[in-house]
């Protein structure tokens, strides 16, 4: 993926960060987070994982892993599903 389109997908994943965090932290951390996730989604990611439970799980664990928050997972969790790119 271009640089172009790799900002393009963060910047969605960090408008959904940010009106979660409610303004704690930086916009620089929220960024880097963002960058975070799509690094290790695109890691972990198994070919055909949308609708396939246990592939699903694969990239719910490693969000878990940098949000240490379920409730978060899964408020994130539709939004990486719906992201064409992954």
């Amino acid at each position: 993926m271009g640089l172009q389109n790799r900002l393009i997908h963060c910047k969605k994943m960090l408008k959904c960060l940010q009106n979660s965090i409610n303004g704690s932290i930086s916009i620089i951390t929220t960024l880097h987070l963002a960058l975070r996730i799509d690094e290790t989604i695109k890691r972990v990611r198994p070919d055909s994982w949308r609708g396939v439970q246990p592939r699903e799980q694969v990239i719910k664990r490693a969000l878990y892993d940098i949000l240490k928050d379920i409730a978060e997972v899964e408020r994130i969790f539709p939004i990486i599903k719906a992201q064409k790119e992954y």
